[in-house]
This record gives C-alpha cells, structure tokens and sequence, in this order.
C-alpha cells in the first residue's frame, strides 16, 4: 500500500452566501513567517493562487514581497510586474488551471480588520468582478482576517471547525 501525504486545511463559509474557501496550510504557515510579530518588520503582501471550484474556492499557493514592492511598518504596496511573472508561471505549471483568487497582506495590530484604505482600494480593483468570488487575508499580530473582499459590504468569513 502506497502512504499518501496528508493534506491539511483550514476551512471557512460566508454565513449569507453558499460554498466553502478551504485554505491550504501550508500557505497560512509561509504566510505567517510575514506575521509583524514584533513591530519591526515591515508589512508585506502578494497575490492569493488557488482553484476555483464554483462555488467553492481552495486556496493552495501565493506570491511572496518582491524588490519592487513598496513596504513600510503601516503600509504595503504591491507592485505587479513581479507578482504577474510568479502567478503566470504557477498557472503554467498547473495546465492554466490555477487562478488569482485573492489578496494577503499582514497588519501591525495585534487582531488584523481591513482598513479603510484596504476596503477603498479592493472596491476600485474588483469594481468590475461582481460575480467573481475574491478574498482576502489579513494577518496580524497575533489574529487574522479572513474575507470575500469583492461583495459589498466585504463580508468576513467565518472559520469552520
């Protein structure tokens, strides 16, 4: 008999909407290395990678800070030229089945909510995807966030034991 690895994940649902956002925790633990524990890192962000398996979404890689990415201990901007390079070559390599399914960034509070600045500029991006599912981490200190940043109002998504 042939041992399989076993998958781990986290698993969360918007209480006004059906289907699941099952992250993969692998990505939750490489994301967290980001985590502005101490207030000396900087913020930092990416894109979320996953599977769109309507009406779910499983969220199974991400992109990492790059050079060109403004950071600053209360602020991340991401630039997207090598954001787009990573995320294109994972959907190569996954037979252009991966998709952007979303955003992370980290927060230096010790329980990460999106800010205003976060909700304006998810309203200007996904402005035109209304019926696209996107989502959003927020990491903080020590409690995350996780949300559909693309419905309106954002809904927070609620974590499934």
């Amino acid at each position: 008999m042939v041992s399989m690895p076993s998958l781990q994940y986290l698993v969360f649902k918007n209480e006004k909407k059906f289907g699941f956002v099952i992250v993969s925790t692998d990505v939750i633990n490489k994301i967290s290395e980001y985590r502005q524990i101490n207030g000396t890192k900087n913020e930092s962000g990416g894109i979320l990678l996953g599977y769109r398996r309507e009406p779910h979404i499983e969220i199974v890689s991400f992109t990492t800070p790059s050079d060109e990415d403004i950071q600053s201990p209360i602020a991340f901007i991401r630039k997207e030229k090598s954001h787009q390079i990573d995320s294109d070559n994972k959907w190569l390599k996954s037979n252009k089945q991966i998709d952007y399914v979303g955003e992370w960034h980290t927060h230096p509070q010790t329980t990460a909510i999106p800010s205003i600045i976060d909700k304006t500029n998810w309203g200007k991006k996904f402005a035109g995807q209304k019926d696209k599912k996107m989502i959003g981490i927020i990491l903080g200190m020590k409690n995350d966030w996780y949300g559909e940043i693309c419905s309106k109002p954002i809904s927070k998504l609620i974590r499934i034991d």
